[in-house]
């Protein structure tokens, strides 16, 4: 994981994504998830090139299972969610 990327537990949750003063973009992730691992490379590097202006981060799904069940975090399709602008895939609180 880049240095860009915060690692998230549920109970880091609500203050670094709903608290948030910046858009954060959150991955829901999972090891056996072959998708997930292959967006790690580029998620890492757009947390790299939006620096400052949105905030990364990453919530293993397998070992935080609250914040995903709460946000009907399901299966790997649902790969990116915070809050406000809604679509199947990804959600982008702003």
């Amino acid at each position: 994981m880049s240095e860009f990327v915060v690692e998230l537990t549920d109970a880091q949750f609500k203050n670094e994504v709903e608290s948030s003063d910046q858009p954060v973009m959150v991955d829901f992730w999972a090891s056996w998830c072959a998708p997930c691992i292959m967006m790690a490379p580029v998620i890492d590097e757009l947390a790299k090139e939006y620096k400052g202006r949105c905030k990364f981060a990453k919530l293993n799904v397998e070992d935080n299972q609250a914040v995903a069940s709460q946000l009907g975090i399901m299966n790997s399709s649902k790969k990116c969610k915070a809050h406000h602008l809604d679509c199947e895939y990804c959600v982008i609180r702003s």
